[in-house]
């Protein structure tokens, strides 16, 4: 595993989480352009407030100090949290940091009070494998026009 630092997200990281997230998801959206305008727009003042609220989790993996990965979890419904997001620089990716991030947001999860994180992702088997270490459960499935089938999955706390 990578020497990385996991620490709550500052307002003054979403500007890097941001650049993370169009590179990882901009295939999602129509264009690159479109993934930018969405991500360092509305879904970045979105984060910004909530790290400034405090409401729910952010995180963010540091190495050398600089920003290699996030996630965002926020109150879902309950003592529900929904993993908004979780993302990490392409280089980064396979050693670890998602590990490190996750076992992270569980332990704090736990610690205020949550019993479940909620999340979706695409039917894609290394994604599913990567959430079952965690004892990811599924419980559902939902239609997206644009992604297609989502499943929905949960891991308890």
């Amino acid at each position: 595993m990578l020497d990385i630092e996991i620490r709550d997200a500052l307002p003054g990281d979403v500007k890097a989480m941001a650049e993370i997230a169009v590179e990882s998801f901009w295939r999602e959206y129509r264009s690159l352009e479109e993934a930018e305008k969405a991500f360092k727009g509305p879904v970045a003042r979105r984060w910004e407030n909530m790290i400034k609220r405090g409401a729910g989790i952010a995180l963010v993996a540091e190495k050398d100090g600089q920003i290699v990965g996030f996630l965002i979890l926020r109150w879902w419904f309950g003592w529900n949290g929904w993993l908004e997001v979780i993302a990490i620089k392409k280089e980064y990716r396979s050693k670890g940091v998602g590990t490190q991030l996750m076992e992270t947001l569980m332990r704090k999860a736990r610690e205020m009070g949550y019993k479940r994180i909620c999340f979706a992702v695409r039917l894609r088997e290394t994604l599913i494998r990567f959430y079952e270490r965690f004892n990811a459960r599924r419980f559902g499935e939902l239609p997206d026009e644009e992604l297609g089938r989502l499943a929905l999955y949960y891991i308890p706390v």
